[in-house]
């Protein structure tokens, strides 16, 4: 038999044999395995030691009122997150109104601020006024141009 400690889907094995849940023929096997095997020996000894201190210990006497709160935690501890806010603010008619207050505020200090207008508008007014001024240059110096040239301005046509 190979040993049931080196092979960790066999563990469970050595646990049955202490607690006496293993059948006479698999125990007979495990107990000449463990005469030479001493990491065996001493988990047996060990688990032996367990099962005694338990078997000698006394349980307190349960409440009353153990079995109910034990199914309602149970009952609780199985409910989603969602479940146990609700719970909690259906329990709690201030704590509602406080959320619906402090969510309220967030949406106006998220919501953003009115402007005459946007960023983007200004950008386009800037360099709009910027191309308007760049083109009266360039006319003014085409009329340099013209001058140093000699050449008669010609009269503008409306468009």
């Amino acid at each position: 038999m190979r040993c049931p400690l080196e092979q960790h889907q066999q563990k469970d094995l050595l646990l049955d044999y202490c607690a006496g849940r293993l059948e006479a023929g698999a125990a007979a096997l495990l107990e000449r395995h463990s005469e030479g095997c001493a990491a065996c020996r001493e988990f047996v000894a060990a688990q032996s030691q367990v099962w005694q201190a338990l078997d000698g210990w006394d349980a307190p006497p349960l409440s009353p009122a153990f079995g109910r709160h034990l199914s309602e935690r149970i009952a609780r501890e199985g409910d989603d997150w969602w479940t146990r806010a609700a719970r909690l603010l259906t329990r709690r008619p201030a704590l509602v109104l406080a959320s619906a207050c402090a969510m309220v505020v967030l949406a106006l200090w998220l919501q953003p601020s009115p402007t005459v207008g946007s960023r983007q508008d200004a950008w386009d007014e800037t360099a709009e006024i910027e191309q308007v001024e760049s083109a009266l240059e360039d006319l003014d110096m085409l009329r340099e141009l013209d001058q140093a040239a000699g050449v008669e301005p010609v009269a503008a046509r409306p468009i």
